[in-house]
């Protein structure tokens, strides 16, 4: 049965979810009504078949989320694709309707029943319609493609991806693919180039243009575009122009060097306003991100210029555990969270010493969740390196932060176990910054919100007290009412004067000062 000139709807009843058609002016057809919910839903081009995701175990609180592989025919009949322990997501068919393409990526109730000590790739699959076994497009290409997108003639798929710092449009030929057999990942093509991150990208209907954003470190992003093979490249907008005819933002050079067991690593130091070598050496803040499975890279910041335009050097590191440099990288910091990472920091803020007028004695560090505890154990590792540093939402003690975080799957995996586990609990312990905090004697600001779930508040005021305890300079602002995310814009006004203000008290006023001053 085809059906002609429909729609679907979603129908919550009690938590499950019922997918139906409904006929334009006819009457509607349940397709899916068994507890399954689901989502990331796909149309057949026949209109006789839909494709789609769902967990069939999402009731069960013991278990992780585990979204399958299924499709379901116009006369309601369901079928499961899939039943392997992988997480499936971005699902499509092709234009020709031979293929179904989806995203498929290890579901961490299989990394915790394995006891694997990596996490998995990120790969694109095909799978005919008729049957058989899935082609994957992206085997020995090692990076985690995003948002698939079939060319009209069924003869590509375009998706996005991190590459370091970079975000790009690339393509994988379906054909080649398949012939290639054992290497399908050497038939990716990147279709995109340049230093900058490309967001919200869309593709006209005649697949001829693609429509981007455009990040930068020195500009707020502004909308372009480009022929399908990336040439021809337009700049659309200038929406803040009158903010760059008034204010200078600072530039940002990119780094590479090598940590301390040689591993290369990527960075960006960004200059502050008015640089001039002569007029040296100037302070640095070192900022770590979040994550730690994301990246920081070619994207507008605004604290960051903030603290630029006031007289910072500000230093980014795409430490191990980053995103956009491979599967071996991403998960190199398994069991040892701020071990390597860490180093690649510190060897990182080595390398700039070595060939910026940056004073030693003035270097700070900040960061925000996993970039807070990146600041906490860093201080607490290397307490001779940092004249001040500021704490954002930043984990503490692990065994607490199990029990009450809104995540316990990143203890579960990357600490292999419960705290109640022997092997686990001695990692998690010796992983926490509030084991080290006799060691810390940088001046610290730590900044929280109120009502934060996935750091929560305790976490900051653990090692506060600490330091607090020990006659270590501390302080700290607590956000009323924020979460993990601290929101609205006058909360980040302030926030960013006492962060500014902090700086300026210990990383620009006198050595005796740093080492003598209370809060």
């Amino acid at each position: 049965m085809r059906l002609e000139g429909t729609c679907r709807c979603q129908r919550d009843y009690a938590g499950a979810i019922e997918w139906a058609t409904v006929s334009l002016g006819g009457q509607e057809k349940v397709l899916v009504d068994t507890d399954l919910r689901p989502g990331d839903i796909a149309w057949h081009p026949s209109g006789n078949l839909l494709a789609f995701t769902a967990d069939p175990e999402w009731r069960d609180e013991l278990k992780y989320g585990n979204n399958q592989l299924f499709t379901v025919s116009a006369d309601g009949k369901v079928t499961r694709l899939a039943n392997d322990g992988y997480v499936y997501s971005d699902v499509d068919f092709s234009p020709d309707g031979k293929y179904l393409s989806f995203a498929r990526t290890f579901g961490t109730e299989m990394i915790v029943k394995q006891k694997l000590t990596h996490g998995g790739s990120r790969d694109l699959f095909i799978r005919s319609v008729d049957g058989g076994e899935p082609v994957n497009l992206t085997t020995t290409w090692d990076l985690e493609p995003s948002d698939a997108r079939w060319s009209p003639d069924a003869r590509f798929v375009y998706f996005n991806a991190e590459i370091g710092g970079e975000n790009h449009l690339f393509r994988v030929s379906v054909p080649d693919a398949i012939r290639a057999a054992g290497a399908p990942g050497l038939n990716v093509v990147q279709v995109t180039k340049g230093a900058r991150r490309l967001g919200n990208v869309t593709i006209d209907k005649a697949f001829k243009t693609i429509a981007y954003t455009v990040g930068l470190h020195e500009a707020p992003p502004d909308v372009y575009s480009a022929n399908i093979d990336g040439t021809n490249e337009r700049r659309l907008s200038d929406v803040h122009s009158r903010i760059t005819s008034e204010i200078v933002f600072s530039k940002a050079d990119r780094l590479q060097w090598p940590s301390k067991d040689g591993t290369p690593i990527e960075g960006w130091l960004m200059f502050p306003y008015g640089y001039d070598a002569a007029k040296g050496p100037y302070p640095l803040i070192v900022t770590s991100h979040g994550g730690p499975h994301s990246a920081t890279g070619y994207s507008f910041d605004f604290k960051k210029q903030f603290f630029a335009a006031n007289g910072y050097f500000v230093f980014d590191t795409n430490f191990r555990s980053s995103t956009g440099y491979g599967d071996a990288f991403k998960w190199a910091t398994w069991g040892a969270w701020g071990n390597k990472d860490g180093e690649d920091v510190v060897s990182g803020i080595d390398y700039v010493l070595k060939r910026y007028p940056i004073d030693p004695k003035r270097v700070g560090h900040t960061g925000h969740s996993y970039g807070g505890f990146m600041t906490n154990w860093l201080i607490t590792q290397y307490p001779d390196r940092f004249a001040a540093a500021i704490t954002g939402a930043g984990i503490t003690n692990w065994t607490s932060d199990y029990g009450n975080a809104d995540i316990y799957r990143t203890k579960e995996t990357e600490f292999f176990g419960t705290p109640w586990d022997t092997a686990a609990r001695d990692v998690m312990i010796k992983q926490s910054p509030l084991t080290h905090a006799g060691n810390v004697k940088t001046p610290t600001l730590f900044v929280h919100g109120e009502v934060d779930q996935r750091v929560p508040y305790e976490e900051g005021e653990q090692m506060y007290f600490a330091l607090k305890r020990r006659g270590i300079p501390a302080r700290m602002i607590q956000y009323a009412g924020q979460p993990h995310g601290i929101a609205g814009h006058w909360n980040n006004v302030h926030r960013m004067l006492n962060e500014l203000a902090w700086w300026d008290k210990y990383l620009k006023g006198s050595a005796t000062t740093r080492s003598t001053s209370q809060p």
